[in-house]
């Protein structure tokens, strides 16, 4: 749990390191919320405690499922899961509480991960084959292919993803494709005459040939 009175970054990543030592089979991550008639509540209202702010937390979160990921270890829930008593007005007091938490951190994600890819493409220098005919790139419009259930989180909300990548590469269209045998949270770049691939492991790597 991310976000305990007490804890802070460092001390989050510390657990994270002991958990994966454990070698557990699966883990959840859940931000910490103050919930109403409960001691951290107590201490919320008195200025004891201070929550984490929802980027703060969906940022620790994204390491976290990172380092996880490195480790080869799921995690089956990220964001805690709401019930009819949350429902109710008034019952989280305070806290980074976001009904789709795990889409949040999974939309950050996928951006990271297309920068880094489109990124790889283009070089240092700029590559004479990312500067050229379209969009700056060679030939086509770059291309992401991802399994068919991550795709609104490539996009992003109101297509923010893809809006970021465009003004931050210059592009003026960007594709998007899916392969139902892709692993989640996988991405696949099509461009400047190379295909790449890279996950959670921010490794880049090329892919196996796509089928006909």
């Amino acid at each position: 749990m991310v976000g305990l009175p007490g804890d802070g970054p460092e001390s989050f990543a510390a657990t994270v390191g002991k958990t994966i030592a454990l070698r557990p089979d699966m883990v959840r991550i859940h931000p910490t919320l103050v919930l109403k008639d409960t001691p951290l509540a107590e201490k919320f209202q008195s200025g004891e405690y201070s929550p984490l702010s929802l980027p703060e937390a969906a940022e620790l979160c994204r390491n976290a499922l990172r380092a996880f990921a490195r480790a080869g270890i799921p995690v089956i829930r990220l964001g805690l899961q709401t019930t009819r008593e949350m429902e109710e007005p008034g019952a989280i007091v305070a806290g980074p509480f976001h009904p789709a938490f795990r889409s949040l951190v999974e939309t950050a994600l996928f951006l990271e991960m297309a920068i880094a890819l489109l990124s790889h493409v283009r070089g240092k220098d700029g590559n004479p084959e990312f500067s050229s005919l379209q969009n700056g790139f060679a030939c086509s419009p770059p291309r992401f292919t991802v399994s068919p259930a991550d795709v609104s989180s490539l996009r992003g909300q109101k297509n923010e993803n893809m809006a970021s990548l465009k003004k931050r590469f210059h592009l003026q269209e960007i594709h998007i494709g899916s392969d139902a045998d892709l692993p989640r949270l996988t991405l696949v770049l099509t461009a400047g005459g190379k295909r790449l691939q890279t996950d959670l492991t921010r490794r880049i790597s090329i892919p196996p040939v796509e089928r006909p």
